[in-house]
């Protein structure tokens, strides 16, 4: 059984306001209730295994990050030492594992690159040539490794949409260096995030232990500029994302309090840093309690906001609802670092994210790994589970599942493609329960879940309705038509999210069409009035 660290390096590591329109009392309690009932609707709905397929060989093939791409098909980066089954072409101890699936999740293509010595992959991203950018670390320095500065180094390959290498670069100095997150830039270039306890080669500063190191590279991966960000302690970066402003975002954790660390709860904070895209840090902020916090995953929201994953072993500071041991933690934060709210997620055991990602319905869907069988989870199959949870927009659970068999089960990612459905990518070493087909030791898994649909909701104060209210095409795009079933002219259409709030409204109908292009992707409810003042209601989802 793996221990919470070996586990942090698989993985990667309130009130509600109803915000009604006062016009309309009516209108107000009937959104009340609707969102009540799709409150209880929603968490007692849990998705169910569509598919599952095993990829790997006879030792370990450890999945770390899975992406869709543009041919509507996935791309799998895994670290994998196996010689067998799916996997050829391995140079010796560790290689980065590229696997190309196609949309039913077949393998196209599968590519292993490194050298004689342990290769790590971390982080992989299509790039907008059809290839792809990978980035983990090296020992090795032969087969398809260069220049490698000495102990482990950085190594970033730029790949050909067919898995060829066009260029790769080591990145550090003497000692150890780590890339854990690489994004292509706006300039056709690339942003790397990661940790170097080196203070040469590569680097010009070092503040005392690791440091996290951010770099930036061109398209061809010549270093444009690099940036040590920490104090004396350890300092290391998981995540990397691109701002708005031209600038970046890094989420990590930090033990140091000095130089550009102002302030540290106690152990270890969660640490995010706002840098310009020259590097200049603009603004930086540590969220945690007495003991132990790290980011594993971030995201930018939909509303210019960020949530944050990772665990926490704290309740105190800025962490409430701490269940024991360790949790999962997400804190959702302003773009100047202000916490809008925090959840703590798990149960008395072990409890660590992979992954956070924001749903077509403005919630948040979590992966993450489960020893636990009580609070919050509400089932084990032995040792560590995959665990899924969906969140709302405001961090409330709306359901949870566990995933595996009887050994070790570890979700590192997860996607939500436009049909609602799910999609886990992470590894296993069960051959039981819901997994099949393992190769040996441990693989890289893949598993399909089903869209959580609320079905059709017969609200009791509309069940005597004698009109019929419909919405074409559901789900929508960008534009709605509806049609009353008798025939019937609309005054005033009135759109409410699944939290209560007013998302548009229209007082006038032509010809019945909405333009919704604006709406964000997910559930809503629309409320129709016609000439007399009677008022229907139905449901739609807005997608891409």
């Amino acid at each position: 059984m793996l221990n919470v660290n070996q586990i942090s390096m698989t993985l990667s590591g309130k009130i509600i306001r109803k915000q009604i329109y006062k016009q309309n009392r009516y209108l107000k309690k009937v959104s009340f209730i609707i969102f009540a009932f799709l409150t209880i609707t929603i968490v007692q709905a849990q998705p169910d295994i569509i598919d599952q397929t095993s990829f790997g060989g006879a030792f370990n093939d450890l999945a770390y990050s899975f992406q869709p791409t543009n041919d509507n098909g996935y791309v799998l980066a895994s670290t994998s030492n196996s010689k067998d089954g799916d996997v050829s072409g391995n140079h010796g101890g560790y290689d980065f594992w590229v696997v190309k699936l196609s949309a039913l999740k077949t393998i196209q293509w599968q590519k292993s690159l490194g050298g004689s010595s342990d290769d790590e992959i971390r982080s992989i991203q299509q790039t907008t040539d059809g290839g792809f950018i990978l980035a983990g670390f090296t020992y090795s320095n032969d087969g398809d490794v260069s220049g490698n500065h000495g102990s482990g180094d950085c190594w970033v390959v730029k790949l050909d949409m067919f898995g060829g290498i066009e260029w790769e670069k080591t990145l550090g100095g003497s000692n150890f260096d780590e890339a854990r997150s690489v994004q292509q830039t706006s300039d056709g270039g690339f942003i790397v995030a990661g940790t170097s306890s080196s203070n040469n080669g590569d680097l010009t500063n070092n503040y005392g232990d690791f440091d996290c190191w951010i770099v930036k590279l061109s398209g061809t991966g010549s270093i444009q500029w690099q940036k040590t960000l920490g104090g004396s302690k350890v300092d290391k970066a998981s995540v990397v994302k691109l701002t708005s402003d031209g600038g970046f975002i890094i989420a990590g954790f930090t033990e140091s309090s000095d130089e550009d660390v102002t302030f540290l709860h106690g152990g270890s904070d969660m640490w995010i840093v706002k840098l310009n895209e020259n590097g200049q840090m603009q603004w930086q902020k540590t969220f945690g309690g007495s003991n132990s916090e790290e980011v594993v995953s971030m995201i930018p929201t939909n509303d210019g906001n960020y949530i944050a994953a990772g665990y926490t072993q704290s309740e105190d500071g800025d962490v409430s609802g701490f269940h024991g041991n360790v949790d999962i933690w997400v804190v959702k934060f302003s773009d100047f670092g202000a916490i809008l709210w925090e959840k703590s997620l798990g149960g008395t055991s072990q409890d660590v994210v992979g992954d956070i990602r924001q749903s077509n319905d403005g919630g948040y869907i979590v992966a993450g790994s489960s020893s636990s069988n009580d609070g919050d989870i509400s089932s084990n199959q032995g040792q560590y589970d995959c665990w899924i949870v969906q969140l709302s927009n405001i961090g409330n659970i709306q359901w949870q599942k566990s995933l595996g068999g009887m050994y070790d089960d570890l979700a590192n990612t997860i996607l939500q493609i436009d049909d609602g459905s799910f999609i886990l990518a992470g590894t296993t070493a069960s051959n039981d329960g819901d997994v099949s087909g393992n190769h040996g030791s441990f693989d890289s898994w893949i598993v399909t879940l089903n869209a959580v649909s609320t079905g059709n909701v017969d609200l009791p104060f509309y069940s005597n309705e004698e009109y019929s209210l419909k919405v074409s095409p559901n789900p929508a795009y960008s534009h709605i038509y509806l049609t009353i079933e008798p025939d019937q002219s609309l005054t005033t259409v009135r759109i409410i999210d699944v939290m209560g709030r007013t998302s548009l409204v229209r007082d006038v109908i032509p010809y019945q069409h909405i333009d919704i292009s604006d709406l964000h992707n997910g559930l809503y409810w629309l409320f129709a009035y016609n000439t007399s003042g009677k008022s229907y209601v139905c449901k739609f989802r807005k997608q891409e």
